[in-house]
């Protein structure tokens, strides 16, 4: 009997209860997670919560001194990329760079352009006059004579930029967003007639070699003349109101 007793509390001892044992797992269990507090964490709050640093632009002058010294054929002065607006003396340092295959003077409301600096520029091939103010385009500028690409849209244009007839090299020209009431057709690129609209004797800028023209947005009072369809080299057309 005492033996039985002795095998029984041995047994006791040895079996460990239910309750015990959920209770030691649940500590294991705790004790393999760790739990981060990023609340007054230095390192996450920098990370997430701190001010992204304000990107200083450089100047005009900056940006031609350096152009001066790489020889780059592109000259980004447009507002994104640029603090000022270009000065008429500074356009005219800029147009001396006779390297100059693109210009880019986007978002300055510039309401002119110096008549004198064209004449230096003509090599140039990518012109962005976009989002200015400008009323005209210089007739100097028919010295462009390797201009292929020529971006006006956003401006004041009022009448049609006759300056350009002469630019018989352009692929690409965007109007689009002036205030253009008409179009003239005229004599380019070596053709053998010439179309007049309105009595309207400006030669009009749509030429052999002339891939894309953006007219949208503008305040036509006529129909756009269907000659228009006849430049076979003419892939896009935008006509959008």
């Amino acid at each position: 009997q005492q033996s039985n007793d002795t095998s029984k509390s041995t047994a006791q001892v040895d079996e460990p209860s239910s309750s015990s044992s959920s209770s030691n797992s649940k500590e294991a269990t705790t004790s393999d997670i760790q739990i981060i507090d990023h609340t007054h964490s230095s390192d996450f709050s920098s990370s997430i919560f701190s001010e992204k640093k304000a990107v200083v632009k450089p100047t005009v002058t900056e940006i031609m001194n350096a152009n001066a010294k790489s020889s780059n054929a592109r000259i980004d002065l447009s507002q994104k990329v640029c603090k000022g607006t270009p000065s008429d003396i500074q356009l005219m340092k800029i147009s001396k760079m006779t390297h100059l295959r693109e210009i880019d003077l986007t978002g300055h409301d510039l309401e002119q352009l110096p008549a004198e600096m064209a004449p230096y520029l003509s090599k140039l091939c990518k012109l962005n006059l976009s989002k200015n103010e400008l009323k005209a385009i210089p007739a100097s500028f028919h010295a462009l004579v390797n201009l292929r690409e020529l971006n006006v849209r956003l401006n004041s244009l009022k009448g049609w930029p006759v300056v350009i007839n002469k630019l018989n090299k352009l692929e690409v020209v965007d109007l689009a967003f002036n205030e253009l009431k008409t179009v003239s057709y005229g004599l380019f690129n070596n053709l053998s007639y010439l179309f007049r609209h309105n009595s309207d004797p400006s030669l009009v800028p749509l030429e052999k070699s002339l891939k894309y023209l953006n007219l949208s947005f503008n305040n036509f009072k006529d129909k756009i003349p269907a000659k228009i369809f006849d430049f076979t080299n003419l892939e896009t057309l935008i006509l959008s109101a």
